[in-house]
C-alpha cells in the first residue's frame, strides 16, 4: 500500500482526505467533500442565481449553460464568468472559419461558444461519452443552435474520413482537441499532413517522449505557439467586489490537477 498518498491527502485535506484515499483503495466511488469543495458549491449556487446560467463576459458572452454537467463538478463558476480556458477562447475567437471541429467536446462549452461568438458557422463535435453528448444536444437546443451542430462518437484514427463524408473542407476548418492523451494516437504524421491547411489547438497531456514526437511532427507543417493559463482580471465583475480574495480565486479555478498546456498550430 502506498502510504505517501495517505500522508499527502491528510496534509492537504485532513481526515477527509485520508478517508477518501481509503475509500478509493477499497474500490468505492463515494467521496466525502472537502471544505474547499463545499465552498465552491456555495459560490456556484450564488453565481447561478446572479447570472441565470448565462456566460457573463469574454468571447462566449450570452452563451446559456445547463445545470447538468458531466465532466467536472468544480469548473462551472469560471465558465459562467467567461474566464475558463480564456487563452484558448481568445485564440479561437481570432480565427474566423466556416467550420469548427471539437475533438472531445464534452458538454459543448467551446463548441457552442464558438457559434455564439459568430466566428464559426458550423460545429462538428467528436465525443465518446453518451451523457456528455445528451447534455450537448440539450444545450444546443437551449441556445437555438441545433441546426448548426453535428455530434459524432469517439475520435479515432479515421476521424478525417468521417469529416470528408460530411463534405468538410479542411481549408475552411479549425480544430480544438482535448482527448486526454489520445492526441498522441490519432495525430500521426499522415493525419497531420492532411491537416496542413487547417488551424489547430491541441491540449497536451502527459509530458514525455510522446509529446516530443508529436511536437516534432507538427513542426513540419505548422508554426507552433504554446499557451498556458495566465492571469485573470476580476475588475470587470463589480458584483464580486464584496467577496474576499480567496473566494474570488476559487471562482476562477478550473479544477486542474496541474498547469495545462496547449499547442497552437498555424499552417506555414
Amino acid at each position: 500500500m502506498n502510504l505517501s498518498k495517505f500522508i499527502h491527502a491528510y496534509q492537504r485535506d485532513g481526515a477527509i482526505g485520508f478517508l477518501n484515499v481509503f475509500l478509493s483503495k477499497l474500490g468505492l466511488k463515494y467521496r466525502f467533500k472537502t471544505l474547499i469543495q463545499k465552498r465552491i458549491e456555495y459560490l456556484e449556487k450564488n453565481l447561478k442565481n446572479y447570472s441565470n446560467n448565462i456566460v457573463l463576459s469574454g468571447p462566449y458572452k450570452n452563451l446559456k449553460l445547463p445545470n447538468e454537467k458531466n465532466w467536472s463538478d468544480y469548473d462551472f463558476c469560471s465558465k459562467i464568468l467567461g474566464i475558463y480556458e480564456l487563452e484558448v477562447q481568445s485564440k479561437l475567437f481570432s480565427w474566423s472559419s466556416k467550420n469548427f471541429v471539437n475533438l472531445g467536446g464534452a458538454e459543448g462549452f467551446h463548441g457552442l461558444g464558438q457559434l455564439i461568438s459568430k466566428t464559426k458557422s458550423n460545429l462538428i463535435v467528436f465525443e465518446q461519452d453518451e451523457t456528455s453528448k445528451k447534455i450537448l444536444i440539450e444545450n444546443a437546443k437551449l441556445n437555438n443552435l441545433s441546426n448548426k451542430i453535428t455530434v459524432l462518437g469517439k475520435a479515432e484514427n479515421d476521424f478525417l474520413d468521417k469529416l470528408n463524408k460530411l463534405n468538410i473542407d479542411l481549408k475552411e476548418t479549425c480544430f480544438l482537441v482535448d482527448i486526454e492523451g489520445d492526441e498522441y494516437k490519432i495525430f500521426n504524421l499522415e493525419n497531420i499532413k492532411k491537416l496542413n491547411k487547417s488551424k489547430l489547438i491541441i491540449e497536451l497531456h502527459f509530458d514525455g517522449n510522446y509529446q516530443s514526437i508529436l511536437l516534432d511532427n507538427l513542426k513540419k507543417y505548422f508554426n507552433l505557439e504554446i499557451l498556458t493559463t495566465s492571469s485573470r482580471d476580476f475588475s470587470k465583475f463589480d458584483f464580486l467586489n464584496n467577496l474576499n480574495d480567496v473566494d474570488r480565486w476559487i471562482l476562477a479555478s478550473e479544477n486542474r490537477p496541474n498547469l495545462m498546456k496547449w499547442v497552437v498550430c498555424v499552417p506555414k
